[in-house]
């Protein structure tokens, strides 16, 4: 049984198939763009749990939240709604620190 995700005021109005595409393209070109970062990244759906690595490495960042604040982030803006960061502290303050995105 896969976990209901419930729309919370402000989140991006985003239908399901449109989270599942951002969720497609983030799982390969993240790679490349958490990459400044220089720390072991794997993000998770909040709406499906589903899990990605984009960095491999011991003790990662988690990153969870819906692919579409997801996609912000990794493409650099500083203001998303709903992610949750799990992780050693100094690599989470790195991620979010980091300059990243094209």
């Amino acid at each position: 049984m896969q976990p209901v995700h419930e729309q919370r005021e402000g989140e991006r109005d985003l239908d399901e198939r449109d989270q599942s595409r951002l969720w497609s393209a983030i799982t390969v070109a993240g790679r490349g763009l958490v990459r400044p970062a220089g720390v072991p990244v794997r993000i998770r759906r909040s709406d499906a749990g589903e899990s990605a690595v984009l960095r491999r490495g011991l003790d990662p960042v988690v990153v969870t939240g819906l692919p579409s604040e997801v996609v912000l982030l990794l493409f650099g803006r500083d203001q998303v709604r709903g992610l949750a960061f799990d992780g050693p502290e100094e690599r989470v303050r790195r991620l979010r620190k980091a300059d990243l995105g094209f």
